[in-house]
C-alpha cells in the first residue's frame, strides 16, 4: 500500500552561495515583477522570503508548470515567524 500512495517530489537542499534574484534560493531577496508589490502580513509589514524555487532549475514533474517562480514567504515581525499554534 505505501508504494501506492508514493508521488513525484523534488528534495530541496541548500549549500552557501552568493544567488542572484531569479535563482532558487533560501532567504535573501526575492524576484519580484515591477508592478508587483512586496507581499505584506496581515498587520501590513513587508513580509521575509523563506523560499524561492525557478521552475526552469528543478527536474520536471508531470503537472507542474516548467516556467516561473514558486515562493514562499513568512511573517518576519513575530518570533515564531506568523506560526499560530
Amino acid at each position: 500500500i505505501l508504494e501506492e500512495s508514493v508521488k513525484p517530489y523534488v528534495k530541496v537542499s541548500g549549500t552557501l552561495a552568493e544567488t542572484t534574484l531569479f535563482e532558487s534560493k533560501f532567504g535573501g531577496y526575492p524576484y519580484l515583477p515591477i508592478d508587483q508589490e512586496h507581499p505584506k502580513d496581515s498587520n501590513g509589514q513587508p513580509m521575509m522570503l523563506l523560499a524561492q524555487l525557478n521552475l526552469e532549475e528543478i527536474p520536471n514533474i508531470e503537472h507542474m508548470p516548467q516556467h516561473g517562480m514558486l515562493q514562499f514567504f513568512i511573517s518576519a515581525e513575530e518570533d515564531l515567524f506568523g506560526a499560530d499554534f
